[in-house]
């Protein structure tokens, strides 16, 4: 039996003696998380530093970015106008803007499946995307040829839902997310957030550094706790019979469906390497809207991993079984630990953990 399905004193009693060793070993300044089990929150602890050079003791309250779990926060918004007819899955993006977002004619194949699966054929960041002066966005693959993980597909589709609901994505998200799940704590851009409640990121020098977000971007810009997205993670395990905000089973069941395998073509980090005919699909790890999917033992698992270089966040979690786990910290090394806490609760064999390893090296 795996851990994850123990009692919930021996997950604890696990947990608290293997991530301080793990934290000490990895050189992780702080690190925070929290574990569904049976729907409920049964842990939820800090460990370590909240800023190295004050040595305030991190707590489970301080907010930290967590990166690319923005994305399957934004798909869930998404999600919702289409649930309410503003808003079709498989209609091109074009039909919601004014003039198109890039001039190359194969824009007018994108909708939004395809931007929330990694099926646009953008790179996953233009040349120079966090620069003053990014370089034009260029079709990396045809739209829809294969997954490719793509930020720049999230941003573009972060357009359309601005152009529709006549709102910034910080605005809309509060409205229709956090307001009714009560993450209260949590924010797109620093506006309205409590900034003596953010942890600063660590780089390797073990430096605190401070990120300022002046607007949301629906890939990265998502600043939370672990005990804060336990609310969505919950309300994806248990979605209301109706409501006119939230979304049913049966709009949590589109989000979680298979809808495309990845591949071992890295081209989101080293470059479009082999044509379509000779790429190799994983059968056990797929991308579901706006979430990862690993399929192992008959059990999917829902998945997705956050990188904002000082930052590094992580969720894994079981809708069927109501269990799951969040991850953050404030350090570049905080990706080290989670392979320890992961096989751990979910045993050796996890397909995400070799297909993060070929995807991104460096990172665990």
């Amino acid at each position: 039996m795996l851990l994850i399905e123990q009692p919930e004193e021996e997950i604890i009693s696990t947990l608290d003696s293997l991530i301080p060793l793990s934290m000490e070993q990895e050189h992780v300044i702080g690190l925070s998380g929290a574990i569904i089990q049976g729907s409920k929150i049964v842990w939820n602890k800090a460990f370590g530093l909240k800023n190295n050079d004050t040595h305030e003791v991190l707590t489970i309250d301080n907010l930290m970015d967590a990166g690319s779990l923005s994305k399957p926060v934004f798909a869930y918004g998404v999600l919702q106008l289409c649930r309410q007819k503003q808003l079709d899955l498989d209609e091109p993006l074009t039909k919601y803007l004014t003039k198109p977002y890039v001039a190359d004619e194969r824009i007018k194949l994108i909708t939004a499946r395809m931007c929330l699966s990694h099926q646009s054929g953008f790179p996953n960041w233009r040349v120079g995307a966090f620069s003053q002066n990014p370089q034009p966005l260029n079709f990396q693959l045809p739209p829809g040829d294969r997954y490719s993980y793509s930020g720049e597909g999230f941003v573009y589709l972060q357009r359309v839902i601005e152009s529709i609901t006549k709102q910034s994505l910080e605005n809309y998200v509060k409205d229709n997310i956090f307001k009714p799940l009560g993450m209260y704590n949590s924010g797109f851009t620093h506006h309205g957030l409590d900034k003596s409640l953010v942890a600063p990121g660590h780089a390797n020098d073990k430096k605190p550094i401070f990120y300022h977000y002046e607007k949301a971007n629906a890939a990265y810009t998502l600043r939370t706790t672990p005990s804060e997205l336990t609310k969505f993670l919950q309300v994806l395990m248990n979605p209301p019979e109706s409501d006119s905000l939230l979304l049913s089973r049966e709009w949590v069941d589109k989000i979680l469906f298979p809808e495309i395998n990845v591949n071992n073509d890295n081209t989101s980090w080293q470059g479009l390497k082999w044509s379509r005919g000779k790429i190799i699909e994983d059968p056990n790890v797929a991308w579901g809207l706006g979430w990862g999917l690993q399929i192992i033992g008959g059990k999917k698992l829902l998945w997705h991993w956050g990188d904002n270089e000082n930052y590094k966040a992580f969720i894994l979690g079981s809708v069927e079984e109501k269990s799951g786990i969040i991850i953050m910290s404030n350090c570049t090394t905080g990706s080290k630990v989670w392979v320890s806490i992961l096989q751990a609760l979910y045993g050796e064999n996890l397909p995400i953990i070799a297909y993060m390893k070929n995807l991104h090296p460096s990172y665990l």
